[in-house]
């Protein structure tokens, strides 16, 4: 939806907001990644690859924002909709499989 909208305002818009909403989606993938790798695990274990893996997303989705912005000149406006849409989507689903 959002690079929907995006695409409304031209090709670097578009290219911004599906920047943005793939870092998350990217970061999502290498976090749960990091959480179910490895097999059974005290709880230590488990909170310390919780911690690893929201720490790799948060990571991967700034270097993702400093590409975009710094080295391929993509607008930040549409970039921070794409991660904020994004996100949402994300929240949204994680509260309905409750």
């Amino acid at each position: 939806m959002a690079v929907l909208l995006g695409a409304l305002y031209g090709l670097p818009a578009a290219a911004a907001t599906m920047t943005g909403a793939s870092a998350v989606a990217l970061g999502t993938f290498l976090m749960g990644r990091a959480l179910l790798e490895g097999g059974v695990t005290t709880a230590t274990g488990a909170l310390m690859r919780l911690v690893v893996g929201v720490f790799a997303k948060w990571v991967l989705v700034l270097a993702l924002g400093v590409l975009a912005i710094g080295v391929w000149k993509l607008p930040p406006l549409p970039l921070l909709a794409g991660l904020v849409a994004a996100l949402a989507a994300s929240a949204a689903v994680a509260m309905q499989r409750r």
